[in-house]
């Protein structure tokens, strides 16, 4: 009988073993604005469809070096144009213009109109004169209007959303926002910029397992939210 009861004894050290090694890790690097308003909102049902594998976020807006940082997957937004790497585009953008209900209003009124400021993201791939010379023109002029600047997307969008201007955005960082009545799309079209989000990574990595999962996970997400 000790014989056994020590056959048992490790059985359950080897089981015990087991259930305490941690999943396996996917570090994940993305801009501030994506993880905060879309990627991580979202995570929680990676977890639940992906219990056996745990995502780390690296957030930067700079272009990652994947081998010196570790990174195995990398969501960048623009044209797809990165050289020595596999991309995949995840999802299309078209820039659309959002404010408050309040500051919506004030565009219909020709005497309030001009006195609502433009939010101009310092780090965006499009300025309100591109915008304005292919589509918004016909609606506002943004030499005619006051400017608010800020850093980044994360912050514009916080701008956006505590009133303080009208934002150039993209539909996946502020889908939410939208579906809450935070923020409204004035009646003003979208603009098609060639742009959007794509998956990035080194060719050895892309086929790792982990990688193939998140990319066909974010294709799904993103396409739910369009």
């Amino acid at each position: 009988m000790p014989k056994l009861t020590e056959g048992f004894q490790v059985i359950s050290d080897g089981l015990a073993e087991i259930s305490a090694k941690p999943r396996p890790l996917l570090t994940v690097s993305c801009g501030l604005a994506f993880a905060a308003r879309f990627l991580v909102p979202r995570l929680v049902n990676w977890n639940a469809e992906h219990p056996d594998t745990e995502i780390r976020l690296v957030t930067t807006s700079r272009l990652v070096d994947f081998d010196r940082e570790d990174i195995d997957i990398a969501i960048r937004f623009g044209k797809g144009e990165w050289p020595d790497v596999k991309t995949e585009k995840i999802v299309d953008q078209s820039i659309e213009l959002v404010c408050t209900p309040g500051l919506s209003k004030a565009l219909l009124t020709q005497a309030t109109a001009s006195e609502v400021p433009l939010i101009v993201d310092e780090q965006s791939l499009v300025s309100w004169a591109q915008w304005s010379s292919s589509v918004g023109g016909k609606h506002l002029d943004p030499s005619r209007h006051p400017v608010v600047r800020v850093p980044d997307a994360s912050l514009s969008y916080e701008a956006a959303v505590s009133g303080q201007g009208l934002w150039l955005a993209w539909p996946v960082l502020t889908r939410d926002a939208v579906a809450s009545g935070i923020l409204v799309r004035p009646d003003i079209p979208r603009w098609d910029a060639n742009l959007g989000y794509w998956a990035v990574s080194t060719a050895s990595r892309w086929r790792r397992p982990q990688v193939r999962k998140f990319r066909a996970w974010l294709h799904q997400t993103c396409a739910a939210a369009v």
